[in-house]
Formats: C-alpha cells, sequence, structure tokens
C-alpha cells in the first residue's frame, strides 16, 4: 500500500496531535547547553550552584581566617614599663627606657630552656637600639675595631672616644652615620662577654632621644647573680 511506503533512509519524529510538520522539534535542534526551566535557580542551572558556593565559602575563609590566625601566631610587640630590665646571654643586662617597644629580646626573670638570647632590640618610632653578646677576650677597642672590618668599613680604627657604664665598666663609642642615617656604636668587655651596642635613626631627626640612648648606654651591666 502507497501510504505505508517509507522512503528508505526517511526518520519520522512521531507528531502530538495538532502539531504541524514545521513544528516538529528534532532531538539534533536542542543545544547542548539548554537547561530545562525546572532545573533553574534564577537564571542558573541548580546542579552549579553547590559547588560555587562551596568555592566562594572556602575563598571567603581564606581571606578572613587566615590573616586572623596570622595575627594570632604573631606575637604582639611588647611596651617597657618601668623597672623592667632586659637580659642577655653572658650575664648582661640593660635597663631599656620605658615607653619603648621590645622589639626583639627577653625580660629578666623570663629566660627559655635554652637559656636568654644573645640580642635584643628596642626601638622608638625610627630609631632602634640593638644589643649583641658573644664571648670576647680582647679589649673594647679591639671590639670596636673588628665590628667596623666586619661591616665593611675598611681598615683603621674608627674616630670614637671613651665612655663609661654606671657599673664603671668602660668602652669606646663612635659616631655613625650617612646623608639619610645616623647612629653610634658602642662596644664594651664585661666579665669575658663582648657587647656591640648599634643606635641607628633617620638623620635630621627632630628630636633625637639623646638622653634616653646615653641611659640606656649607662645601664649596661654584668648581672648580679649568674644567668
Amino acid at each position: 500500500m502507497a501510504d505505508l511506503e517509507r522512503t528508505e533512509g526517511s526518520a519520522d519524529v512521531p507528531a502530538s496531535p495538532g502539531d504541524s510538520a514545521s513544528g516538529v522539534i528534532r532531538a539534533a535542534e536542542v543545544p547542548e547547553a539548554w537547561v530545562p526551566v525546572d532545573r533553574r535557580w534564577f537564571g542558573l542551572d541548580r546542579r552549579t550552584v553547590l559547588p560555587a558556593l562551596v568555592v566562594l565559602g572556602w575563598a571567603l575563609a581564606m581571606s578572613l581566617l587566615v590573616p586572623v590566625a596570622v595575627q594570632l601566631a604573631t606575637p604582639p610587640a611588647q611596651r617597657v614599663r618601668a623597672g623592667d630590665t632586659i637580659a642577655l646571654a653572658g650575664d648582661v643586662v640593660f635597663v631599656p627606657t620605658p615607653g619603648w617597644t621590645l622589639a626583639d629580646g627577653v625580660l629578666a626573670g623570663q629566660e627559655s630552656n635554652t637559656g636568654y638570647p644573645d640580642s635584643a632590640t628596642v626601638t622608638s618610632g625610627p630609631v632602634t637600639f640593638a644589643v649583641q653578646t658573644g664571648p670576647f677576650t680582647g679589649t673594647a677597642e679591639n671590639l670596636l675595631q673588628q665590628l667596623a672590618t666586619s661591616s665593611g668599613a675598611g681598615p683603621g680604627q674608627p674616630r670614637s672616644q671613651p665612655t663609661r657604664t654606671t657599673d664603671g665598666n668602660r668602652g669606646v663609642v663612635a659616631r655613625v652615620g650617612s646623608e639619610t642615617t645616623d647612629g653610634l656604636i658602642a662596644t664594651y668587655v664585661i666579665g669575658g662577654t663582648g657587647v656591640e651596642v648599634t643606635v641607628t635613626g633617620p638623620a635630621q631627626l627632630a628630636s633625637p632621644p639623646t638622653r634616653q640612648v646615653a641611659a640606656m648606654l649607662a645601664s649596661i651591666a654584668q648581672a648580679e647573680e649568674p644567668q
């Protein structure tokens, strides 16, 4: 029967009642990225919403929690109070000026299991007062020369003048600086321990803490009791 004959290679799509031949939607005509309405949420594919929220939550956690964790892990700078004394290896102590900031070092009485460190630094604004200790058998002048040579200043004794601490420990002090920085270096030898002090700050500072620095230098002493 002619109406039941099919042309070879043809593939008809059954049509719903009322559909015309031009209204038949073939599977090949549906875009691959098309998402049915019942699977959309504010125009987005619901399947992609949850992964996107997970990524967004992770990003927020990293941006908020990581800085907080770093801040908690970093010990806050300690303001020096009246009566504080800083202790260093080699049984050396000095009294920092109240109001300065203890940027590095340990207060006397807070010794760790490994002992006191061999360095300490206090700051006041842009001015830094750093102390380093270590075994030394020479004189304060020898230590100053060694310090100048190791810092790249070259051979020759820096112009220095004698100084003395409140406890009578003799040392030498020399001015150092450049067009942008100003400061001094001082050396002492106390009970077989060499003490190097470096003070630095910007040149042309309006109010240099000269008296405060002099008082801290004068306070350098040997601990009353071996640490």
